[in-house]
């Protein structure tokens, strides 16, 4: 996914690590919707960034890394709490749906999603309480379906490029959502009533975030098109540096958008 020479490879990479990083003391989002004792984390927003910036490979590496470094840090939290130890892997799965997802690689994007929902339904909890992943059902199908559904409703047809980032996004939160639904259910042992509190909280959440992501890389869209736009006005070496990032986003985003058409 990102392209130019090794060092602006290597600057690329380094930015997202550090971001990433320092997104754990940033705080968490509190009071959504004004419910009480529901927080999101920012490390998920960059979760999701990573994998569109970066690609599924790139992306999920540096979000597993990232995490981990800081898990590392706080040795004691690891020894009590398992969850905590394998929480990495649910970022990277995120940044790593994300970046297939946006490299337009459907099929390979909605593999990881289908077989988490498999194994929750092969859950006895699962079983029990079918609809909790309607969510992610409903992400795949938006995802999947995106095109038909821009060429029907006008609303979606006007902002198809902010909406196509968006289906991405959701799509890539729900999956670190039942990945870490999965391991509270297996790790914890908890039962049905706890996952039925949470059923119309949870999507909440994760529109949110993904809505938040979506956002944030228009924004990176915008912001890349301006100084395309302004090119002429910097010198040689910060002109080679743009090109750089726009290759990135004239190859693999904006064209795989426009083909959503």
């Amino acid at each position: 996914m990102i392209s130019g020479d090794k060092r602006i490879k290597k600057l690329h990479l380094l930015i997202a690590f550090v971001a990433t990083y320092f997104a754990i003391w940033l705080p968490d989002i509190q009071g959504v919707l004004g419910m009480e004792n529901v927080n999101i984390s920012s490390t998920l927003v960059f979760g999701t960034l990573n994998g569109l910036l970066l690609g599924p490979i790139y992306g999920a590496i540096v979000s597993l890394a990232a995490i981990s470094v800081h898990r590392i840090a706080h040795v004691d939290m690891l020894l009590n709490n398992p969850f905590y130890l394998i929480s990495p892997l649910f970022l990277a799965s995120a940044s790593f749906v994300a970046g297939l997802a946006i490299a337009g690689k459907k099929k390979k994007a909605i593999i990881l999603p289908c077989l988490l929902i498999a194994a929750w339904f092969a859950t006895e909890v699962g079983r029990e309480i079918f609809y909790y992943p309607w969510l992610h059902i409903l992400s795949i199908a938006f995802f999947l379906t995106f095109t038909r559904i821009e060429n029907k409703i006008s609303f979606f047809s006007k902002n198809k490029g902010y909406l196509y980032l968006f289906a991405c996004s959701l799509l890539a939160v729900s999956t670190d959502h039942l990945a870490g639904s999965l391991s509270a259910l297996f790790i914890f042992d908890l039962g049905s009533s706890m996952y039925k509190e949470v059923i119309f909280i949870y999507p909440l959440e994760r529109i949110l975030i993904a809505t938040i992501s979506a956002l944030i890389f228009y924004a990176f869209i915008v912001w890349i098109n301006l100084l395309k736009a302004n090119a002429s006005v910097l010198n040689e070496n910060e002109e080679h540096n743009v090109k750089d990032v726009m290759d990135y986003i004239n190859s693999e985003v904006k064209d795989i958008i426009e083909k959503e058409k």
